[in-house]
């Protein structure tokens, strides 16, 4: 029996793909084929159309993406479905109740186990039938047992397909913010067409919010996060665009080309398109989910106390009864803690690295390096606290080995320096502040916060310890 298998977008393809082999393997006598096994340089239309019109029978691999997928109505309406012939539908992470007509006139699958087990029935069924009839002739068809641990093979193989990206659920993503609204800073704004700016700014969040549950629930969530954000601030830059700029108000020019607008007004709205220029561009470039599920949640929390009652404190306890799995960790994930983007995930390796026995003292001044380099890349909106565990897992581990210490004595002695200019730096520029309700950004002080300020003495006293261990030793060695 040959049966061709529809698909239509990248999602489906793979659902095809694995389905072809899983049912060669589940049903004897089967001959599934998709598209992917024309050759290349193939007039591929003419070839599908040999193989739709050779077969018995056709599954249509459906999605939430490519529901109304021009390239699947063809394909379906190709097979010329009737007594002869019949058609499958295959729901992935889709229900029959979004089904639109042709496709809801048929009985669709669900993958689940006991659905799939009837749809394999139904098709040897449908063939077996003909041969009955007489219209074919052509071997029986049959289901190999035992079918639930076929299942879970093909259960396992669509559990690893991945979630779509937002590109791929709405194509003109990326051109709705190429438009001055978005990429143009406030004061650049010659044109000072601020009704057009606000109307730019609500019509693209109107366009996105209309696909938050399709993204929510077909994307990974620390995308789906992002987009999240980025939806309220798009409400809010059209917010602080009418409030400060409609009715629309003229302002001179400076010798910069540049609008003399009041501080207020052009840091309040630059700030939020920054904000939403930023976004843009996570969503576009975000691949890597966090190692530890918690690191989605870290930045959500609007102060520290709270990271570290709800976060941070709990994860140190599991770190000391050894509990990893509790994490989501093991002996691979944990090495690519260091280098993930996930604020949450390094301080995880940082307070593994002051519980373990026999540390790797190495890699630390490198991994503190690298905090201050995220710093310095951020400015405003970076978090200072990974460095500062950071710093406190290399003074912990030098406790534990101060034989090791010579032997990163450059690299700390280096990293000393360019901690003590950063430090020196911040203290000339911030009086007091703290992780306020916008995590991204520091906020005024506010009575219970750990404020910015006892952070940067916090780390000044770590690292003089590290600099009297190291003036003592050379003493000592000076001394024989």
């Amino acid at each position: 029996m040959r049966v061709f298998i529809c698909w239509s977008g990248r999602r489906s393809k793979e659902v095809a793909q694995i389905l072809e082999e899983w049912l060669k393997k589940t049903i004897v006598g089967i001959d599934p084929f998709c598209s992917k096994d024309i050759d290349k340089g193939a007039w591929w239309s003419e070839e599908i159309r040999q193989n739709i019109s050779t077969s018995d029978a056709g599954i249509l691999c459906i999605t939430p993406e490519n529901l109304r997928s021009p390239w699947l109505h063809f394909e379906a309406g190709a097979l010329g479905i009737g007594e002869d012939k019949k058609l499958f539908p295959l729901l992935y992470k889709t229900y029959p109740g979004q089904l639109e007509s042709p496709f809801s006139h048929h009985q669709a699958t669900q993958l689940t186990c006991e659905d799939t087990l009837k749809f394999c029935k139904d098709i040897i069924a449908f063939h077996n039938d003909k041969i009955r009839n007489g219209n074919i002739k052509r071997a029986r068809i049959m289901l190999k047992e035992p079918f639930r641990e076929r299942w879970s093979e093909l259960e396992r193989k669509l559990r690893n397909i991945g979630p779509l990206g937002v590109q791929e659920m709405i194509p003109e993503f990326e051109q709705l913010f190429q438009r001055k609204t978005f990429y143009e800073p406030i004061d650049e704004c010659s044109a000072q067409a601020w009704v057009d700016r606000y109307v730019g700014c609500y019509e693209t969040h109107q366009l996105i919010e209309e696909k938050q549950r399709f993204v929510r629930e077909n994307a990974w969530p620390h995308v789906a996060d992002l987009y999240d954000e980025l939806i309220m601030e798009l409400d809010i830059y059209a917010m602080d665009i009418k409030s400060l700029l409609v009715p629309e108000r003229k302002y001179e020019l400076d010798r910069d080309g540049r609008l003399r607008m009041p501080e207020g007004v052009r840091e309040t709205c630059e700030r939020k398109r920054r904000r939403v220029h930023d976004l843009v561009l996570k969503i576009l470039t975000a691949k890597r989910g966090p190692v530890v599920d918690n690191a989605r949640l870290y930045p959500k929390f609007k102060s520290l106390r709270d990271r570290n009652d709800q976060l941070v404190y709990p994860a140190e306890d599991m770190i000391r009864r050894s509990e990893f799995e509790s994490l989501g960790l093991d002996a691979d994930n944990i090495l690519s803690l260091p280098s993930s983007p996930w604020d949450f995930d390094r301080i995880i390796f940082y307070l593994i690295a002051e519980q373990c026995r026999s540390p790797n003292i190495e890699e630390l001044p490198t991994c503190v390096g690298r905090e201050l380099e995220r710093i310095r890349v951020r400015g405003e909106t970076a978090c200072p606290i990974p460095l500062y565990h950071a710093v406190r897992a290399l003074q912990r581990t030098m406790d534990k080995d101060q034989s090791a210490a010579g032997d990163v004595e450059l690299s700390i002695h280096e990293i000393l320096k360019r901690i003590e200019a950063y430090l020196a730096d911040e203290s000339d520029r911030v009086d007091s502040r703290s992780l306020g309700e916008d995590p991204a950004r520091l906020r005024p002080v506010r009575s219970g916060h750990w404020t910015y300020d006892r952070i940067i003495e916090d780390m000044k006293g770590i690292l003089e310890k590290i600099e009297s261990r190291r003036r003592g030793e050379q003493a000592e060695h000076a001394t024989k």
